[in-house]
C-alpha cells in the first residue's frame, strides 16, 4: 500500500508533494513538532490530555486512526482520509 506524508514542521516552500490535494481513502503519516520544541513529559496527566484533544480531533473532523506514537517533542500519526477536506483541519486541531 502506498502512502503520502504531510509534514506540518517545514514551510510549504521546502516540502516537495506529489500533490497537495488528498482522496478518500488515502492513507497519511503526518509528522508535527511541538511549539518552540517545547518537551512534551510522559506522564499520566500529559497522556490523557493528548489522547483527550485526539478523541475530540477525530470527532469534529473524522478520520480513521490507524497509529499513533507521541514523543517529547513531537509526534507521528497514521491516518486514513475519510473526508478528504477535514485533513487540514484535523492537523489543525492537534497543532
Amino acid at each position: 500500500m502506498k502512502y503520502q506524508t504531510y509534514s506540518t514542521t517545514l514551510p510549504r516552500e521546502r516540502v516537495n508533494f506529489s500533490r497537495k490535494f488528498f482522496i478518500h481513502g488515502d492513507v497519511l503519516m503526518i509528522t508535527s513538532r511541538t511549539e518552540e520544541g517545547l518537551p512534551f513529559p510522559p506522564n499520566a496527566l500529559i497522556n490523557s490530555l493528548t489522547l483527550g484533544i485526539l478523541a475530540r480531533a477525530q470527532e469534529l473532523y473524522p478520520a480513521q486512526i490507524c497509529h499513533y506514537a507521541f514523543l517529547s517533542n513531537h509526534f507521528h500519526l497514521i491516518i486514513r482520509v475519510l473526508n478528504p477536506e477535514d485533513v487540514p483541519r484535523f492537523v489543525g486541531y492537534l497543532k
